[in-house]
Formats: C-alpha cells, sequence, structure tokens
C-alpha cells in the first residue's frame, strides 16, 4: 500500500484537520504513514497485512496497552474515534500510535547497548503480570510450532517448488538445493531438541517478538520509544534475552557475535532487575538457533505470500546456523 485510503483517514480523524500524511519507509510487514494535524499532533498510523486478523491485533494491544502503564518507552496504541484501539477497514486491521522522535539505536554504542538491555529487563519485569494467559493467535511459542507446515510456510511445498527459479530474483552463485538440503538438516535436529527441552517448566511470559534496534528510537543515549509488536506471543523469556543479545552483539563479518558485546547485554539486562537463571542461560546457544532457522523458513515462505526471497539475510542466517551449531 503505497497511499492512505482517504476513507481510512476520515474514519481515524473524522473531525478532519489532517495537514501531512507520509508513507514511512522501513516497515516490513505493515505500512505505516505519519499523520501531522494542524493541531500539531503527529502519530504514526499502521494499517496491517491482510494475514493480520483482528483478534491477532486485539491480543497484541491487550499486551502493550498493559506494558505502557509500567514502562514508559512502549508506544502504546490511542483509542479509536469507533471505540475500542483498532479499526478494520477492507480486510486490513490499523492502529494509531504517538509518533516517536528520535532514531534507531546503534549497536555499536555501548550506551545504546545498555539502555537497549535495560529497557528490555523493564518490558519483562512488567510482562510477568500481563493480562495475557492463553498464546496469541496465529503466533505459537517455538516448542509449539509446527516447523514443517504452518500459516508461514510449507516446507514440503519449498522442496516440490523450490524458491528462487527465477534467475534474476537471486544472486547467480547461490545454490538453492544447497540452501535446502542445509535447512533440511538444521530442521531435523532443532524440533527435536526444543522438544526434548519443553519438559522443564521454564519462566514463560509475553515477549516482544523482534527486538532489535531498528524497532526503538534513542536519543542522547536514551530509549524513547519501544514499537513494531506485530511478532509478540506468549513463550521463554529466554528466548528473547538471547535473540536480542544476538541481534546487538552480531559481527557482520564474521557471521558470529562478539562475545564480550554478548555477555555485557544479559550482565545489564540482568543488572536493570531482568532475570535469568544459571540453567536458562546454557539454553541460549539452541535458542539462538532455533530462531534463525526461523528466519530462515519464514524467508524462504515469501514467495508464498507474493514476496520475493530476501537472498542476503537468507544466507546471514544459515551462516550463522552453522557457525552457532559448530560452537555447541
Amino acid at each position: 500500500m503505497r497511499e492512505l485510503p482517504p476513507q481510512l483517514l476520515d474514519r481515524w480523524f473524522p473531525r478532519g484537520g489532517v495537514r501531512l500524511v507520509r508513507r514511512l519507509d522501513g516497515g516490513y510487514l505493515n505500512n505505516v504513514f505519519r499523520v501531522e494535524t494542524e493541531v500539531g499532533g503527529a502519530y504514526a498510523l499502521r494499517v496491517a497485512v491482510p494475514e493480520t486478523t483482528p483478534d491477532m491485533v486485539a491480543w497484541e494491544h491487550r499486551l502493550v496497552t498493559h506494558l505502557g502503564r509500567h514502562v514508559p518507552e512502549v508506544v502504546a496504541p490511542l483509542p479509536s474515534p469507533e471505540g475500542g484501539t483498532r479499526i478494520v477497514h477492507g480486510r486490513r486491521v490499523t492502529s494509531l500510535y504517538p509518533f516517536v522522535q528520535g532514531g534507531p539505536a546503534d549497536r555499536r554504542d555501548p550506551k545504546h547497548r545498555t539502555a537497549a538491555a535495560a529497557t528490555l529487563a523493564c518490558i519483562h519485569r512488567a510482562a510477568e503480570s500481563a493480562p495475557v494467559l492463553a498464546p496469541r493467535p496465529g503466533h505459537p511459542a517455538l516448542d509449539d510450532l509446527q516447523w514443517r507446515e504452518n500459516r508461514w510456510w510449507s516446507w514440503q511445498r519449498m522442496q516440490q517448488d523450490p524458491p528462487g527459479q527465477i534467475p534474476e530474483n537471486r544472486p547467480g552463485d547461490l545454490d538453492v538445493p544447497a540452501v535446502l538440503n542445509a535447512v533440511a538438516g538444521h530442521l531435523d535436529v532443532l524440533p527435536r531438541e526444543l522438544r526434548r527441552i519443553a519438559q522443564v517448566e521454564w519462566p514463560r511470559h509475553p515477549l516482544h517478538g523482534d527486538y532489535y534496534e531498528g524497532n526503538m528510537r534513542m536519543q542522547a543515549g536514551r530509549v524513547l520509544g519501544v514499537f513494531d509488536w506485530d511478532e509478540c506471543r506468549l513463550d521463554w523469556r529466554a528466548c528473547e534475552v538471547g535473540d536480542a543479545a544476538w541481534l546487538f552483539a552480531r559481527n557482520a563479518e564474521s557471521d558470529d557475535v562478539d562475545r564480550g558485546v554478548f555477555d555485557d547485554f544479559v550482565a545489564a539486562y540482568q543488572d536493570a532487575g531482568g532475570e535469568l537463571t544459571a540453567a536458562e542461560r546454557a539454553l541460549l546457544p539452541l535458542l539462538i538457533r532455533a530462531r534463525r532457522l526461523w528466519e530462515a523458513l519464514y524467508g524462504l515462505g515469501e514467495p508464498a505470500r507474493g514476496r520475493e526471497v530476501d537472498w542476503d539475510y537468507l544466507a546471514a542466517n544459515l551462516r550463522a546456523l552453522e557457525v552457532l551449531a559448530r560452537r555447541e
């Protein structure tokens, strides 16, 4: 969606007074528009993709509204003129948020990493009391995910009709069968390992689901806002601690992490009140591998959703999987 339908704008702003509408860059799943009013208000209007259902957004909004009451950095949805916090327009669920100034976090900056880790700890502490008991519709925990067939991808379809058959849609030196073989190896191991560790009741609460530098805004080393809760779900807290630490400590050149940065992120999380037991800490490499596999499979499933595979990102996830597997 390149432009915001005027009818949708009228539903969110029935009194008019809109002076600027501009589509924002960076949204991967959703379309997000900056809306400014004549009285000086600035908002972010999110238009979800058609596969996002009202039930999914209702769960997300309940969680984020609760978190916003306890963590000022969490950007909560605003009330709709029609009641609730969402408006369904055609097949699209839409939400309105305050626009947050500032820039994305710089994971190379130690102050930014520490602030991000501390904010994550605050979010997790508040999430423990969230009024969300059942899993989010359409977003299972890693140990409940059907890894071969689900709403995001079909492993059988990938094998029967591999992505990347059109050469111009992928790097010329990329061997698609080799990619699928590499994924198959991890797909045979990781779900079984997740089922094994699931025999223990690890601490579980709602997670952001995609906590990285692009989903927050900072200014002068301070987190101003955490947004884009599209992948939030109920899952093991260690999943998010490990994934966030890996994302902030990753080294693009080696497809590994800076171990010192990784450890510092986890320490900053714990210093800010985030809980992580020694037993959970031991699980982090496995959980990070599971998340990288999720990202790889999601990427391979893009053609079925009418989008192109990001081959560079896919290759980076596969290389990371190999590095992590060798380390364990």
